[in-house]
């Protein structure tokens, strides 16, 4: 069984993708590296926010840096084993990559234990900060703690999912798990990337303010990044066993009324907290309207082309999309009173974890269809076999 298809088949905007991604995850392992090398050692280089303060300013920079260290320094192993972790996997993602595309099977194996490995080790990491660091002293506070929790879980579910499902026998379904669990890791450069980018649109803002902004939509970035890649990997127009469709019109009907229903009121809870929260209002509502009207186009543009199976991932990623104002309405609600926080951060915790966990959800749904779909082409198989084997009996003792 080949991993996917052969190199040569593949479009040019593929490899476009690929080496971009090589090019900016191989960039950015340094970066994360040496990001608690001076809280370890006093003057030690730290790329990241050197690279920031020469692109931004001192001040953006060093205050946080600043603030950081009492926190940092009673988990600076920990730390140092989730920052070095993280460095490797961005060398080690891309190796994957390549290996997986480009046939490489035994170095395919090998590395990806490696990979996996680096991922538990790298996550435990995290999780004894986040653990033993109160909410109110994580950068950013209670909301980035969340969001970065919602990622680490993200992380460690994903790659655990895409080793089931190689074990059941499902590549195409582990690739896309593979892909999920690489696009939550680059959670990471693209919020530096961010930190740059939002500070020249908001000059007034501090980085804690620049974080707050960016993780309203990190989450949209990466189902759209995991799930371009999926389709890029598994190009199959149909897959075995899998027909027509989970998702009829009325669902999507009913589907899009209840994101209406909610997203409604999110606005108007985001409003009443003033400025601040019209804009992060809109760091969010564009890129969910801009996605979920890719995701439509990418519904009507694979049934044009007949690909079922494109068209059957698009609609459930679509609709559980259509989930996210309803199921961050009713998080703020939980956060609120299970964590004591005030609603303007419960709200804004909510809508960052919610569509990570939709996305997440939309990925076991679309490996639960493969599952089955193989499960019944077996005993179609199985079935057939146990017909024919009396019939050659006769035939043989004839």
């Amino acid at each position: 069984m080949t991993l996917v298809a052969r190199p040569s088949r593949r479009p040019k905007m593929f490899w476009i993708a690929v080496w971009s991604l090589v090019i900016v995850s191989v960039a950015y392992a340094p970066i994360a590296m040496t990001a608690i090398w001076p809280y370890a050692s006093p003057g030690a280089p730290s790329l990241g926010p050197d690279a920031l303060a020469s692109a931004t300013s001192y001040d953006y920079v060093h205050t946080a840096i600043v603030d950081r260290t009492p926190v940092y320094d009673k988990n600076i192993p920990a730390l140092l084993v989730h920052t070095i972790g993280g460095g490797l996997l961005m060398v080690l993602g891309p190796v994957q990559l390549l290996s997986a595309v480009r046939r490489r099977r035994r170095l395919h194996r090998i590395v990806g234990v490696v990979y996996a490995v680096t991922v538990f080790a790298s996550m435990i990491g995290a999780l004894i900060y986040l653990m033993t660091t109160p909410m109110d002293d994580v950068f950013s506070g209670p909301v980035f703690a969340i969001a970065l929790t919602t990622i680490l879980i993200g992380t460690v579910m994903s790659v655990t999912f895409a080793l089931v499902s190689l074990a059941q026998g499902l590549v195409h379904m582990h690739f896309r798990w593979m892909a999920l669990n690489y696009a939550f890791l680059m959670t990471a450069p693209g919020l530096r990337g961010e930190r740059y980018l939002l500070k020249k649109f908001h000059p007034e803002a501090s980085l804690a303010e620049v974080n707050m902004m960016a993780i309203m939509h990190q989450a949209g970035l990466v189902v759209v990044a995991a799930l371009v890649a999926s389709r890029m990997l598994d190009t199959r127009r149909t897959a075995p066993g899998v027909t027509g469709t989970w998702l009829p019109g009325p669902a999507f009907i009913g589907g899009g009324f209840f994101s209406l229903v909610a997203f409604v009121p999110m606005g108007v809870a985001f409003h009443s907290w003033g400025a601040d929260g019209d804009r992060l209002f809109l760091y969010f509502a564009v890129p969910y309207l801009a996605t979920a009207a890719l995701m439509t186009w990418c519904i009507l543009r694979t049934r044009a082309q007949g690909k079922s199976l494109a068209q059957e991932e698009w609609r459930i990623q679509l609709f559980l999309l259509c989930g996210v104002p309803g199921l961050a309405l009713s998080l703020g609600f939980a956060f609120q009173s299970l964590l004591d926080l005030d609603p303007a951060t419960a709200l804004t915790s909510a809508v960052a974890v919610s569509w990570g966990v939709c996305a997440f959800g939309a990925f076991q749904l679309m490996g639960l269809r493969l599952w089955l779909g193989q499960r019944s082409v077996r005993q179609i198989r199985a079935t057939e076999a146990a017909v024919a084997a009396p019939q050659q009996e006769l035939v043989e003792a004839g």
